[in-house]
């Protein structure tokens, strides 16, 4: 009986454990407290492309991107999706080192162009020969991402239901994606739709961390195929709201 006991007393903690790593929270309204703060950012904090023309950072004496074969347009870097380990003579390759190492706290916002459809396109991927995390379009037009640390998991998967995460089709879509894993929430949020936040497990570490991102999986051999507009990159965690001061200010300039 006592035995017994235990058993359901350790299923129970299982089950409240689980509860906990589940729940999303939809942001109804993100007000920005000291908005000038985020106009006059720290230019170490992070980085930003906009890919006029190239892939320099708007910053100088900031990393670039390393393209072999990528076109670019005025205001876009365009990739046609061809694996850089294809063995074709026209294989591309995109990617870029970051001075600053991510940490438990950062965040990215990219606005981008899917030309690949019902397939899996990869959008962004950190890190090149282990990759921490990947941002994928699915072959149903939503971003899906997977994270690697002590514990594997996905955004979104069978506990966890994301709301709003399918892109408008044949335009240009921006999606926001932060983390702070000492307070255990990643914060996501695609277009003008609600910002959700999901509670990941409190014991999770990240088990690498890299400098690099880039267009390319690496595991599955397969390259991004489409535009990407622009691309920020801070070593914090910021809100949809906060990172769209720090763009328009970086855009107007």
């Amino acid at each position: 009986m006592k035995r017994l006991l235990i058993i359901l007393l350790l299923y129970f903690t299982a089950s409240c454990n689980i509860s906990k790593i589940v729940s999303v929270n939809d942001i109804k309204q993100e007000e920005v407290e000291e908005p000038n703060k985020y106009k006059n950012y720290p230019i170490e904090k992070y980085n930003f492309w906009n890919f006029n023309g190239n892939g320099k950072n708007y910053f100088p004496n900031k990393s670039n991107w390393q393209t072999s074969r990528i076109a670019f347009s005025d205001s876009t870097l365009i990739s046609d999706g061809i694996y850089e380990n294809s063995g074709r003579f026209d294989s591309e390759k995109a990617s870029v080192y970051e001075f600053f190492e991510s940490s438990d706290k950062h965040s990215i916002a990219i606005r981008f162009k899917n030309k690949r459809k019902k397939k899996l396109n990869p959008l962004l991927v950190g890190g090149k020969f282990y990759r921490w995390i990947k941002i994928h379009i699915s072959d149903k037009n939503s971003i899906y991402i997977q994270v690697a640390g002590n514990n594997n998991f996905s955004l979104p998967n069978e506990q966890v239901k994301i709301k709003n995460l399918t892109l408008n089709n044949n335009e240009f879509n921006t999606l926001f994606l932060s983390w702070n894993i000492k307070k255990s929430i990643f914060y996501i949020a695609l277009n003008n739709s609600k910002p959700q936040i999901i509670n990941i497990p409190k014991d999770f570490k990240w088990a690498k961390k890299g400098r690099n991102w880039t267009i390319q999986d690496y595991a599955s051999g397969v390259a991004f195929e489409g535009e990407l507009d622009y691309f920020l990159s801070v070593n914090d965690y910021l809100t949809r709201a906060q990172m769209s001061i720090i763009i328009k200010n970086n855009l107007k300039k």
